[in-house]
Protein backbone atom coordinates (compact mmCIF):
# COMPACT_ATOMS: atom_id res chain seq x y z
CA UNK A 1 0.00 0.00 0.00
CA UNK A 2 1.52 3.61 -0.81
CA UNK A 3 1.48 5.92 1.91
CA UNK A 4 2.57 9.23 1.31
CA UNK A 5 3.50 11.65 4.47
CA UNK A 6 3.23 15.04 3.87
CA UNK A 7 3.88 18.59 5.38
CA UNK A 8 2.14 21.61 4.24
CA UNK A 9 1.74 24.99 5.34
CA UNK A 10 -1.90 26.07 4.56
CA UNK A 11 -2.92 30.15 4.11
CA UNK A 12 -6.32 30.75 4.72
CA UNK A 13 -8.41 34.34 5.06
CA UNK A 14 -11.49 34.56 7.28
CA UNK A 15 -13.49 37.89 7.96
CA UNK A 16 -17.09 38.24 9.79
CA UNK A 17 -18.34 41.27 11.51
CA UNK A 18 -15.91 41.08 14.77
CA UNK A 19 -12.48 40.39 13.11
CA UNK A 20 -10.52 39.91 9.61
CA UNK A 21 -7.36 37.88 9.73
CA UNK A 22 -5.67 35.36 7.93
CA UNK A 23 -4.43 31.38 9.68
CA UNK A 24 -1.82 30.30 8.56
CA UNK A 25 -1.46 25.80 9.82
CA UNK A 26 2.12 24.29 9.48
CA UNK A 27 0.60 20.44 9.77
CA UNK A 28 1.12 17.02 8.88
CA UNK A 29 -1.11 14.68 6.51
CA UNK A 30 -0.78 11.35 5.28
CA UNK A 31 -1.68 9.96 1.82
CA UNK A 32 -2.62 6.55 1.43
CA UNK A 33 -4.03 4.75 -1.73
CA UNK A 34 -6.58 2.72 0.28
CA UNK A 35 -9.65 0.41 -1.17
CA UNK A 36 -8.79 1.65 -4.73
CA UNK A 37 -8.92 5.80 -3.69
CA UNK A 38 -6.72 8.06 -2.37
CA UNK A 39 -7.20 9.35 1.14
CA UNK A 40 -5.80 12.32 3.05
CA UNK A 41 -5.67 11.55 6.72
CA UNK A 42 -4.97 14.47 9.00
CA UNK A 43 -2.62 13.86 11.41
CA UNK A 44 -2.75 17.88 12.62
CA UNK A 45 -4.89 18.66 12.31
CA UNK A 46 -6.79 15.38 13.16
CA UNK A 47 -9.54 13.85 12.53
CA UNK A 48 -10.37 14.82 9.08
CA UNK A 49 -10.21 12.87 6.06
CA UNK A 50 -10.79 13.28 2.48
CA UNK A 51 -10.32 11.44 -0.69
CA UNK A 52 -9.41 12.30 -4.55
CA UNK A 53 -8.27 10.41 -7.76
CA UNK A 54 -4.72 11.27 -6.87
CA UNK A 55 -2.27 11.94 -3.85
CA UNK A 56 -2.35 15.59 -4.87
CA UNK A 57 -6.36 15.33 -5.64
CA UNK A 58 -7.16 13.93 -2.00
CA UNK A 59 -4.72 16.64 -0.80
CA UNK A 60 -6.85 19.73 -1.89
CA UNK A 61 -9.68 18.07 -1.02
CA UNK A 62 -8.28 17.94 2.15
CA UNK A 63 -7.45 21.62 2.17
CA UNK A 64 -10.88 22.67 0.57
CA UNK A 65 -12.05 20.67 3.83
CA UNK A 66 -10.20 22.23 6.64
CA UNK A 67 -10.42 26.27 5.31
CA UNK A 68 -14.28 25.50 4.98
CA UNK A 69 -14.20 24.65 8.28
CA UNK A 70 -12.17 27.93 9.67
CA UNK A 71 -14.33 29.82 7.50
CA UNK A 72 -17.28 28.44 9.25
CA UNK A 73 -15.82 29.14 12.78
CA UNK A 74 -15.91 32.87 12.05
CA UNK A 75 -19.63 32.63 12.03
CA UNK A 76 -20.29 32.17 15.84
CA UNK A 77 -17.55 34.21 16.82
CA UNK A 78 -17.55 37.76 18.43
CA UNK A 79 -13.54 38.06 18.27
CA UNK A 80 -10.56 37.14 16.89
CA UNK A 81 -9.40 35.17 20.52
CA UNK A 82 -12.54 33.15 20.74
CA UNK A 83 -12.02 32.48 16.80
CA UNK A 84 -8.20 31.07 17.54
CA UNK A 85 -9.73 29.28 20.95
CA UNK A 86 -12.05 27.21 18.49
CA UNK A 87 -9.50 26.58 15.54
CA UNK A 88 -6.78 25.68 18.48
CA UNK A 89 -9.51 22.96 19.20
CA UNK A 90 -9.83 21.90 15.77
CA UNK A 91 -6.27 21.26 15.38
CA UNK A 92 -5.64 18.39 17.45
CA UNK A 93 -3.27 15.23 16.91
CA UNK A 94 -4.80 11.70 15.77
CA UNK A 95 -2.52 9.39 17.65
CA UNK A 96 -2.71 6.92 15.03
CA UNK A 97 -2.13 8.78 11.89
CA UNK A 98 0.59 10.25 13.74
CA UNK A 99 2.23 6.54 14.11
CA UNK A 100 1.44 5.39 10.40
CA UNK A 101 3.00 9.00 9.55
CA UNK A 102 5.98 8.44 11.50
CA UNK A 103 6.48 4.73 9.67
CA UNK A 104 5.78 6.35 6.09
CA UNK A 105 8.56 8.96 6.96
CA UNK A 106 11.52 6.36 8.49
CA UNK A 107 10.65 4.17 5.34
CA UNK A 108 10.81 7.43 2.84
CA UNK A 109 14.01 8.49 4.47
CA UNK A 110 14.85 4.71 4.41
CA UNK A 111 14.48 5.17 0.91
CA UNK A 112 11.41 3.41 -0.11
CA UNK A 113 10.38 4.41 -4.00
CA UNK A 114 7.74 6.64 -4.82
CA UNK A 115 5.09 5.30 -7.22
CA UNK A 116 3.37 8.61 -8.24
CA UNK A 117 4.77 11.35 -10.46
CA UNK A 118 3.27 14.42 -8.16
CA UNK A 119 4.37 13.29 -5.04
CA UNK A 120 8.15 12.65 -6.21
CA UNK A 121 8.31 16.10 -7.79
CA UNK A 122 7.46 17.93 -4.47
CA UNK A 123 10.53 19.13 -2.53
CA UNK A 124 11.61 17.28 0.64
CA UNK A 125 11.53 19.20 4.44
CA UNK A 126 13.10 17.92 7.13
CA UNK A 127 10.62 17.60 10.44
CA UNK A 128 9.21 20.77 11.85
CA UNK A 129 6.60 21.33 14.63
CA UNK A 130 3.11 21.71 13.68
CA UNK A 131 1.58 25.28 14.61
CA UNK A 132 -0.93 27.74 14.04
CA UNK A 133 -0.91 31.56 13.77
CA UNK A 134 -3.10 34.51 13.40
CA UNK A 135 -2.63 37.63 11.50
CA UNK A 136 -5.09 40.90 11.98
CA UNK A 137 -5.78 42.06 8.50
CA UNK A 138 -6.53 45.80 8.37
CA UNK A 139 -7.34 46.05 4.64
CA UNK A 140 -10.91 44.25 2.79
CA UNK A 141 -9.50 41.53 0.50
CA UNK A 142 -11.27 40.68 -2.51
CA UNK A 143 -10.38 36.95 -1.83
CA UNK A 144 -11.44 34.44 0.64
CA UNK A 145 -8.45 32.19 0.27
CA UNK A 146 -4.85 32.13 -0.58
CA UNK A 147 -3.85 28.73 -2.36
CA UNK A 148 -0.90 30.64 -3.78
CA UNK A 149 0.89 31.17 -0.66
CA UNK A 150 0.20 26.95 0.02
CA UNK A 151 3.62 24.66 0.50
CA UNK A 152 2.84 21.03 0.22
CA UNK A 153 6.27 18.62 0.81
CA UNK A 154 7.49 15.10 1.16
CA UNK A 155 8.70 14.69 4.58
CA UNK A 156 12.55 13.94 4.54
Amino acid sequence: MAEYPLLFRITHEVRCGAFEGKVVTDGRVLVAFEDGEWWCHGVEPGGMTECGKTPLGAFKAFRDAYCSVLSDLTEDCDGADRFMAEVKAVFIRDQVEAERWSRAAEAMRSGAEHDDEEVKQLPRMGPRDSKLSFEYIEHVVASATHEQDDELFKAA
